[in-house]
């Protein structure tokens, strides 16, 4: 169980990372608001980022390598649907709802958990070779 979890939070700490420093190096590229181009380099760089960190999360669970990658998903996924209903339903502070048109709010977490399962997948592959 530790195991698990340890790789879940590890998948999810490498998305984190990798998503914050990807907004960070790009933040002095980037006009305000941002445009719809820069909407979808940033949604193909977090999908990217999810599949590595659901790859990541399959090699350290070291078994079941997609139902941990799909946990990981379901996380985001959960997460994300979260977010979206806080930011409908006013909930978020003042000045903190996010910039990003509303399709890349729709479908970043709806593609998040196939993105992770393709990491486990990826993962799984290896291990059959």
């Amino acid at each position: 169980m530790f195991r698990s979890t340890f790789a879940v939070l590890v998948g999810y700490l490498v998305i984190s990372a990798g998503v914050m420093g990807f907004t960070l190096a790009s933040a002095p590229l980037v006009e305000s608001p941002p445009g719809p181009g820069y909407s979808l380099i940033n949604l193909a760089v977090s999908l990217g980022v999810v599949v590595f960190a659901g790859f990541l999360t399959a090699t350290f669970a070291g078994r079941a390598p997609i139902l941990h990658a799909g946990i990981l998903g379901g996380i985001l996924f959960v997460l994300g649907v979260g977010y979206q209903l806080a930011q409908l339903l006013g909930l978020l502070q003042p000045g903190s709802a996010s910039t990003e048109p509303l399709w890349y709010l729709l479908l970043l977490p709806i593609l998040s958990l196939p993105a992770a399962l393709v990491g486990g997948f990826l993962r799984q592959r290896q291990l059959e070779r």
